[in-house]
């Protein structure tokens, strides 16, 4: 296994290709947080090739968690967050960031100076066995993090603007949790729950407009619940008068 965190100066990648030993020699500076530059020149001049001998894979080595975006930017919409020590399938590069796969095959873009690069077999990924009720707090503390997003009808991307069921929706698929994209369809999906029985990470339904279900949010505890208001990403308490007066119940998504 040959992996690129410590190499500065001089690159030299030993390829097996048809039984034949290729060294090539590289002169370009690497530093230890230019990874992705490597591996933009390397795609550029040609001189990857993805053979059962000779395939790259990455680690994640953020110290908290790195973000899978849509595209090849910090905008781009969030797919999922990787954890520290991950591995992922390269499959490209682009202008400083890098196209992975993950073991969901999911596929998206992240930035490559957060990432060490190997050569060999890819490792497989622990999966960690989490409850459910630390699922739903880790959704729920997620969300929180976006508190003060803009609201933006139909919106789904929590760095730039997020409607009520966008914040939902985006929040729970960031732990791989898929859910219908609208408020009203929401309401279709988990286990209708009691008010006086709410927990984490349940979702609590509203009637603001006077024609049925128009408006979500996610109870946090403590009596309070977060929403995509027209004010942005906020708490509120379902004790308000317009939380009280516009309830109408709530689903549970993960169950026990």
């Amino acid at each position: 296994m040959k992996h690129f965190k410590f190499i500065n100066k001089l690159i030299v990648l030993t390829v097996i290709t048809s039984s034949i030993f290729t060294t090539i020699a590289k002169a370009d500076e690497v530093s230890n947080n230019d990874n992705a530059t490597f591996l933009n020149a390397v795609y550029e001049k040609g001189e990857y090739a993805q053979n059962t001998d000779d395939t790259l894979y990455a680690s994640v080595n953020a110290s908290d968690f790195l973000v899978l975006r849509t595209d090849s930017n910090a905008k781009a919409e969030e797919i999922t967050r990787l954890p520290y020590g991950y591995n992922l399938t390269v499959l490209g590069a682009k202008n400083g960031w890098v196209q992975v796969k993950n073991d969901d095959d999911m596929i998206g873009y992240v930035n490559g100076k957060y990432l060490d690069f190997h050569f060999g077999t890819k490792p497989e990924n622990k999966v960690e066995t989490v409850t459910a009720n630390s699922k739903a707090q880790s959704i729920v503390d997620y969300a929180q993090k976006y508190i003060g997003t803009p609201y933006l009808w139909g919106g789904t991307n929590l760095n730039v603007g997020v409607d009520c069921s966008g914040l939902v929706y985006s929040s729970y698929k960031a732990y791989g949790i898929t859910l219908n994209r609208t408020s009203r369809s929401m309401f279709n999906q988990g286990v209708a729950v009691k008010k006086s029985d709410l927990q984490t990470g349940d979702l609590v339904f509203f009637n603001t407009s006077g024609a049925g279900i128009s408006h979500v949010g996610m109870y946090v505890g403590n009596n309070n619940f977060i929403e995509a208001a027209d004010s942005g990403v906020k708490l509120t308490s379902l004790s308000s008068p317009y939380a009280t007066r516009t309830y109408v119940g709530a689903k549970r998504i993960i169950l026990d």
